[in-house]
């Protein structure tokens, strides 16, 4: 029960959940109300700028004071500040007590070297460690340090027969930058060639202008591009091409605005006409299309025979 009533008391210390009946909105915050810092113990020495964070051992080291080893990682309740500036970063500082002798220790950052620096109580522990196997590479832009007599002489050697071979080659190029080098002819040929390139760019937006592409600019012409278009051939079907004449006909040969006194049996007669004219147009028989004098047209069924009676 202890245990429990401990717990629950630390967890309202920590998030602060309890108000008071005394408590009311016009006072503020509950720590205003009490008169004591949100962070509460780690926030005693706020005043001089000094907040207790938990800080953790970078390294292993040594107690300058009781000679007491202390392992990487091992946790400390630190008092931390700000110690300095290096350029716009700043240097804070970690001071904690030993846990075994009670004796202070100071910790700075190394911003600088990024790294942390002992400042007093406390010693780096040296820890070195050296493969046999491991290998060293040169860096970037070194050069591997030949050790063997032979080798380096050997060596030597190639490097002495390479630059012989490639001596005239290097004179050739050093006379001919001497003799050909002509800074006033190098800017005007540049020049030059910028307004020919502007000119064109020009040329270009204003064809497109012209054909309503404000946005999108042409790109120049090629001999492909042209060779491959004028392969390209729009030709229209030959049955497209008939039906097409079909219907010019046929709007030629109807009125552009039908009379209203036109008797059915008139328009019945043009539209036969028209059937037998494409009919033949199309080599089809023209039997078929004629109907005999007494077949009767069937009636459509009504939707409503009681109201057809009572019209009737």
């Amino acid at each position: 029960i202890f245990l429990f009533f401990f717990l629950y008391m630390s967890d309202r210390k920590a998030v602060n959940k309890y108000y008071p009946p005394e408590w009311e909105p016009k006072h503020g915050s509950i720590n205003k109300f009490r008169g004591q810092h949100p962070l509460r113990e780690r926030a005693k020495k706020i005043s001089q700028g000094i907040l207790v964070v938990r800080f953790e051992m970078p390294y292993n080291v040594w107690c300058m004071s009781c000679d007491a080893h202390i392992g990487k990682g091992v946790r400390y309740n630190a008092e931390k500040k700000q110690a300095g500036n290096y350029f716009s970063t700043k240097i804070w500082s970690f001071r904690m007590k030993c846990h075994l002798c009670s004796a202070w220790m100071e910790i700075h950052t190394d911003p600088e070297n990024r790294d942390y620096k002992m400042v007093s109580g406390v010693k780096k522990k040296t820890e070195t460690y050296e493969d046999p196997d491991a290998i060293a590479l040169p860096g970037v832009g070194e050069k591997e340090i030949i050790t063997d007599p032979l080798a380096r002489l050997e060596h030597k050697a190639q490097d002495r027969n390479a630059a012989e071979r490639k001596k005239p080659d290097l004179l050739r190029l050093l006379e001919l930058n001497q003799t050909k080098r002509d800074d006033f002819a190098l800017s005007q040929t540049m020049r030059k060639a910028n307004r020919t390139k502007k000119k064109e760019e020009r040329a270009l937006f204003e064809e497109s202008k012209s054909k309503g592409l404000n946005v999108i600019t042409l790109l120049p012409s090629n001999e492909d591009d042209l060779a491959e278009a004028q392969k390209v051939s729009f030709q229209q079907s030959a049955d497209r091409t008939e039906r097409i004449r079909m219907n010019k006909r046929t709007s030629k040969a109807l009125p552009v605005i039908s009379s209203q006194t036109l008797s059915r049996t008139k328009q019945r007669k043009q539209s036969t006409l028209l059937a037998l004219a494409k009919a033949k147009k199309a080599k089809m028989d023209v039997s078929l299309l004629r109907t005999s004098p007494n077949t009767k047209q069937k009636k459509k069924p009504c939707l409503f025979p009681l109201a057809a009676k009572r019209q009737t």
